[in-house]
This record gives C-alpha cells, sequence and structure tokens, in this order.
C-alpha cells in the first residue's frame, strides 16, 4: 500500500511552521520569505518546497493571506486606525491598501463599514 508514504517526516517538519503562525498574531519575526527561511532555519529554497509540499502555495502568498486575515480581524474588532494596523503588520501604509484592496475586494475602510454596521457613529477623528 501506498498510504504510508502521505505520512512522511516532512510534514512533521511543517508542523512548527503552522504553529508560529497560529500563536503569533502579528508575525513580527518574519516580514518576507528571506526572514521566514532564516527565522526557520531552512534556505529559501527548501522553505518554498516544504510550503508547496504541505499546503500548495508559496510562502509569501501564505503570509500575505495570514497577513490580511488578521488585518480583517483587526479592523472587525479593534478601533485601531487603518495606518496602525499596517503598521503592526509591518506594511507600508499604501501598500497595505493595494494588498488589502486586492484580497477582500474592497477597500479597509469600506470592510469595517460592512462587517461593523454602527461604524459610522463609532468614528473617531483619527480615522481616516
Amino acid at each position: 500500500t501506498h498510504g504510508i508514504a502521505a505520512k512522511s517526516p516532512k510534514d512533521k517538519r511543517f508542523q512548527p511552521i503552522m504553529d508560529y503562525f497560529s500563536q503569533n498574531p502579528y508575525f513580527n519575526e518574519v516580514k518576507d520569505v528571506k526572514t521566514m527561511a532564516e527565522f526557520f532555519g531552512y534556505s529559501e529554497r527548501y522553505l518554498i518546497y516544504l510550503f508547496k509540499k504541505n499546503i500548495g502555495i508559496s510562502p509569501l502568498q501564505y503570509l500575505i493571506t495570514k497577513k490580511m486575515q488578521r488585518a480583517q480581524e483587526l479592523l472587525a474588532n479593534t478601533d485601531m486606525t487603518i495606518k496602525g494596523i499596517a503598521s503592526v503588520l509591518h506594511y507600508d501604509y499604501y501598500y497595505f491598501m493595494r494588498l488589502f484592496r486586492k484580497t477582500t475586494g474592497m477597500s479597509p475602510t469600506q470592510y469595517r463599514k460592512a462587517v461593523i454596521p454602527d461604524w459610522n457613529s463609532r468614528l473617531s477623528e483619527h480615522e481616516n
């Protein structure tokens, strides 16, 4: 049978990466693929291989996905400004705006208004 091959030790090596992303809300140590590879102790090529093999996408795609999920949580559950959210996720404000719109189909402000019906009444003068 070929069933044994599916549970290869490579998946064990991938587990700490999954754990890291579930336990660190702002992913401070992994700003890009280079720092991610250094942090986990792999070459960039091997890290890319591990990601493709285990979840079928590149480390960069995964990082962006996780950061955009976190941004959505912060927009929905906090009063942080959009600049503040971009900052804690280690993004330039304008790049963050573009990425968020590309990922969700709406701007962070539109997203916030969609998930928080009374957002306009809660707006502070600091929000942009």
